[in-house]
């Protein structure tokens, strides 16, 4: 990354992706993409940035407006974003850039801001898995792989036995139309009955 392409941004956080240590990104209010492509983003090769954040009701109210699929009183998403991936200035840490994102990370309105979920790693994909369905400033919350049972609903384990209401498994390994589709896992503190 040159410093002509620093300047328009301001970072945001860190993340961490495969093992490896990423500086996270967003353009500087005001900056154009013309901007941004004329000091070299254009040549940082284009990833999806996904990684899992527990958001706040403000961000939650946003991406129902949005048409995501969040329910009202969900407080964990993974959503994945487009991203210019920069590598590091003398074998520095990469650096992605991403537009869509700069509200999901805290000290960037407030109001609105998100947390990383501190137990899991980004991801860093191809953008062809998403064709053009991704735009610059779009944020996808992605389908959570992990289901569970409420009380008295048809959803059993793939082999016939019952997992218990409430206990949270692979998606993969349930079966019936009274599964529920969550995350995975909650932070310390929060209750996964009412916060998945």
């Amino acid at each position: 990354m040159n410093d002509k392409l620093r300047a328009l941004l301001i970072a945001v956080g860190i993340v961490t992706a495969s093992g490896i240590a990423y500086r996270v990104s967003t353009p500087a209010p005001g900056v154009t993409l013309a901007e941004l492509n004329d000091a070299g983003m254009n040549l940082c090769p284009n990833r999806a940035l996904t990684c899992r954040f527990r958001i706040r009701q403000a961000m939650r109210n946003r991406l129902i407006d949005a048409g995501q699929p969040v329910r009202p009183n969900q407080k964990y998403v993974t959503m994945s974003a487009r991203a210019d991936v920069c590598p590091g200035e003398d074998g520095g840490e990469p650096e992605v850039i991403t537009r869509a994102m700069r509200r999901m990370f805290n000290g960037v309105d407030d109001d609105e801001t998100a947390e990383l979920h501190p137990d899991t790693e980004c991801r860093l994909r191809t953008f062809a898995a998403y064709g053009a369905t991704l735009g610059p400033r779009d944020l996808v919350v992605e389908e959570p792989s992990c289901k569970r049972r409420r009380p008295g609903q048809a959803c059993n384990l793939l082999d016939g036995g019952n997992q218990g209401d409430w206990n949270v498994l692979s998606g993969a390994a349930l079966t019936g139309a009274g599964c529920e589709t969550v995350e995975c896992s909650v932070i310390f503190g929060d209750d996964p009955d009412t916060d998945l």
